[in-house]
């Protein structure tokens, strides 16, 4: 019963005086490990005059005994028409005290456990300011009667005192000290309601008004799926606590919003960047923001990446809904395009291992200044087979796996042009099998001891003391030792040279690099090899004129080869597509045993073959010609 103004509606700023404000309640923040929820919360707003004096309440009254907070509420169980419905009186005041009362209007479905009629002694007029920790002390005081859920009459008992300021404040005069000073409309009016918050607002509020806003932390999902000529994947974006997603589970929505669009919580992100970048930046999936249904899309790649660990990220969903925003996340995976052997392994002394007999080629491919002599020493023995002596440096620009893999830039293949890799040759015949350790000589004839060995398919990346690396390699594909999905090849081919040349696959012994055409075997330096590789790749359907090869400065991917993964196969060049000047990836098939064909080590990511196009003699040397990939077009995720 706090003293209001007279119940119209046009007081200033639409308040009632000395009412409480809509909405009080308090914001609980709620802090853990991957989320942060604010949680508003409106409390029932009670007439203290009432509830203290209730049988529970703080100064419980003999002349509310009996009675119940339902019994002060009209029509607590119906609908509540607003002022009509609301019992109030008036109050007369002269010098701080309560003179008369005066009943305004009955309202309707009081005293409900009462059958509606009930009487009611010493109801306290709170609002004297005397003590605002005891309310009722020195208070005004009157008998309610209530007939039929009516309020039937109001007597004055006690005028109590202290009511001064409540003259002054509806006055908005300090020097007021009667009611009668007062225009209608600034009357001293008490409305009977336990919820004071109807008497306020003049509505009935069945629901206590929340809101809230939950800030989480995103978490990332994701598998592999087949997707195009190099894979995708299904990513599944949710909070990353348990908690948040319980929250969202069963938090109820902000009190009147519809669930729909925006007024909804969802309980995964349903927009924001997605996209999927490999070691050198290069985005290989996505890279815009896409529509996530739950949570959930899927990603196509659209190139093959770098080889090395990827990055998945996610931008963040900070507006498909007023309640909530996922942060934006990142995370880690690696991918694996299969793997390939070539009977070549590393053992734990830094050595190679070559389960079968091998033919080898070799490239110095570091730009440290200075010549270097390369080869091999065998297990047991203690003079090396020198292959290359007074090895000269590559360009620090030439051709290398993280260019290959670089689509744009001054780090990129394009940037490779006529960019010479170190000095290479062939083995000029087979190593034998067994245990061999790449050694290596600088200029001063001081041996260099071996760094680190990466081997990935038929390429063997060394790296010796004092910044020296050569490729060894086998000069055969090898054969696929674990392919993801239906083991499906694609080839992947970039070009810089100026030649429209041709490009063929055959298959060819992985000992020896033989080739079998009408039940007769050539090794690779017998007479009429590329003829006869020539011949198989034909047969097969391995041969690509230029009209299926990308032009100068471009890309292509081509997936419909048949290439068995169980097979070795070898590659031949046919210079201006000339079926007359072909060399092959098998040096010792080549005019002087030219290595016209390096492979690159690419570790999960297939096969990677550099080619150079001119002979020998006016050869720039820079292997970019084309290049060359053979990889799954699915891939794996790496635990």
């Amino acid at each position: 019963s706090g003293l209001s103004g007279s119940g119209d509606r046009q007081e200033r700023e639409g308040f009632a005086n000395g009412e409480y404000g809509y909405g009080f309640g308090a914001t609980k923040l709620d802090l853990d490990e991957g989320y942060l929820l604010f949680h508003y919360q409106e409390v029932p707003i009670t007439d203290p005059a009432i509830a203290n004096h209730l049988s529970d309440g703080v100064a419980p009254e003999a002349g509310f005994a009996d009675t119940t907070a339902a019994d002060w509420i009209p029509n607590p169980d119906g609908d509540f028409s607003g002022k009509s419905d609301l019992a109030r009186f008036s109050l007369s005041i002269t010098n701080g005290v309560v003179t008369g009362v005066t009943l305004l209007n009955g309202g309707r479905g009081y005293m409900s456990t009462k059958a509606g009629t009930h009487s009611v002694r010493g109801f306290n007029i709170y609002g004297n300011n005397i003590d605002p920790l005891i309310p009722w002390l020195g208070t005004a005081q009157v008998d309610l009667s209530f007939v039929d859920g009516s309020l039937n009459a109001v007597s004055l008992t006690d005028g109590g005192s202290g009511y001064e300021l409540a003259v002054q404040a509806a006055a908005d005069n300090n020097t007021a000290t009667s009611t009668d000073e007062l225009a209608d409309k600034n009357s001293i009016v008490v409305a009977i309601d336990y919820n004071l918050d109807e008497v306020q607002y003049l509505v009935r509020d069945t629901e206590l008004y929340h809101d809230w806003y939950l800030i989480s932390d995103s978490g990332i999902q994701s598998q592999a799926i087949n997707s195009g000529a190099f894979g995708g994947l299904q990513v599944s974006v949710a909070p990353s606590s348990s908690k948040a997603q319980e929250i969202l589970a069963t938090m109820p929505i902000t009190t009147g919003y519809s669930g729909m669009g925006a007024q909804r919580s969802y309980r995964a992100p349903q927009q924001g960047l997605l996209q999927v970048s490999d070691i050198n930046s290069t985005i290989v999936a996505g890279g815009n923001s896409l529509a996530l249904q739950d949570g959930l899309t899927s990603l196509a790649f659209t190139s093959r990446p770098a080889p090395g660990a990827l990055k998945l990220d996610f931008g963040g969903d900070p507006l498909s809904s007023y309640l909530v925003n996922f942060r934006e996340a990142s995370t880690s995976i690696e991918v694996s395009y299969g793997s390939w052997s070539s009977g070549i392994t590393k053992t734990s002394s830094n050595a190679l291992n070559f389960a079968q007999d091998v033919a080898l080629s070799l490239v110095r491919t570091d730009s440290t200044a200075g010549s270097a002599s390369l080869g091999l020493l065998r297990s047991g023995e203690f003079i090396p087979s020198i292959l290359i002596k007074d090895a000269e440096a590559a360009s620090s620009s030439a051709l290398n796996t993280n260019s290959i893999f670089t689509p744009s830039g001054s780090s990129s293949w394009l940037a490779t042009e006529s960019q010479r890799l170190g000095s290479s040759t062939s083995s000029l015949g087979v190593i034998d099998a067994g245990e061999w350790t790449p050694i290596a000589f600088n200029q001063a004839g001081e041996e260099l001891a071996v760094e680190s060995i990466t081997i990935a398919g038929n390429g063997i990346d060394v790296s010796f003391q004092g910044g020296i690396q050569a490729l060894y390699n086998s000069a055969g594909t090898g054969s696929a030792q674990s392919l993801p999905s239906d083991g499906h090849l694609v080839v992947t081919v970039q070009r810089l040279g100026q030649h429209r040349n041709g490009l063929a696959f055959y298959k060819a012994d992985p000992i020896t690099g033989a080739v079998t055409v009408a039940e007769k075997s050539f090794l690779p330096a017998d007479s009429g090899y590329l003829q006869a590789a020539l011949a198989a790749a034909k047969g097969d359907g391995l041969l690509l004129g230029p009209e299926r090869l990308p032009e100068y400065g471009a890309e292509m991917v081509i997936s419909d080869l048949a290439l068995d993964p169980s097979q070795n196969y070898g590659l031949l060049l046919l210079r201006k597509n000339n079926e007359s000047d072909i060399v092959s990836s098998y040096s010792q098939a080549n005019s002087g045993n030219a290595v016209s064909m390096m492979s690159f080590v690419a570790p999960d990511r297939g096969i990677v073959y550099g080619i150079e196009d001119l002979p020998g003699s006016i050869s720039d040397v820079d292997y970019n010609d084309l290049i060359v990939g053979v990889a799954s077009s699915a891939f794996a995720l790496l635990t």
